[in-house]
């Protein structure tokens, strides 16, 4: 995926709707479907396709990335995750990460028995075999996931979690995508995760629903619990 804002030549952009002062973000990917979760679309392509977004700038200055947080504020798509958020690999016990952790522990304690909670705490994420990763925006810990390696073959999905104060702007679906995305660059030919029953999950099964999961058994240590839904994925 490679993704660049450029200023064009006041003649290309003569045909189009912005200024000479304008801007234009070009994102190319090797296949439509690396797009499309960003934009919204869903599509079965495999061919190589391209984004273009033009926006108009009536400062000569205008910086980039206050083009970001116009274009973020749009219905129709949300490729600023590509530029003004970053997500990373880091380790769980970084200082700034407590509200995630406390908001995704309240969650998990709002309606699912305690002993149906099978979430890892951060020192248990900080261990061997595991993957933990955060979603920023502007520096700030929006959003975080984990991955459980089982056994050579296959991986778990673990603590994924967004800030309410920030939903609905295509995070989960970034870091959901950055999750299996890390999964199968590790080699991983499954990827599973256990969810909850309870209405405050339905959400996360839908999202996990339009990624490919489908419904599953136990796996890994799970033995079956009456409070829980198992879901998994064959990754290519």
């Amino acid at each position: 995926m490679r993704a660049r804002i450029y200023k064009p030549a006041r003649t290309a952009m003569q045909s189009g709707t912005a200024n000479a002062q304008g801007w234009v973000l070009q994102y190319t990917a090797d296949s439509a479907r690396e797009i499309d979760p960003l934009m919204g679309w869903t599509s079965s392509s495999d061919t190589q396709a391209q984004v273009q977004l033009r926006f108009d700038s009536k400062e000569a200055g205008d910086p980039p990335a206050r083009l970001w947080r116009e274009f973020r504020d749009r219905p129709q798509g949300r490729l600023d995750t590509l530029m003004s958020v970053v997500i990373a690999e880091e380790h769980p016990l970084t200082p700034d990460l407590s509200l995630l952790f406390e908001r995704h522990t309240a969650d998990m304690h709002a309606e699912t028995p305690p002993e149906s909670i099978y979430m890892m705490d951060k020192s248990a994420l900080a261990a061997p075999g595991i993957r933990f990763f955060v979603l920023r925006d502007a520096g700030e810990a929006l959003a975080m996931g984990a991955l459980k390696r089982i056994d050579a073959s296959h991986a778990e999905i673990k603590s994924m979690h967004v800030l309410a104060e920030a939903r609905g702007q295509g995070l989960s679906k970034a870091m959901l995508a950055h999750l299996i995305a890390a999964a199968a660059a590790d080699g991983f030919s499954q990827l599973s995760l256990e969810t909850g029953i309870q209405s405050t999950f339905v959400a996360a099964r839908a999202l996990y629903g339009r990624a490919g999961f489908v419904t599953s058994g136990p796996f890994g240590e799970y033995t079956g619990d009456p409070n829980s839904v198992y879901m998994t994925k064959v990754l290519a």
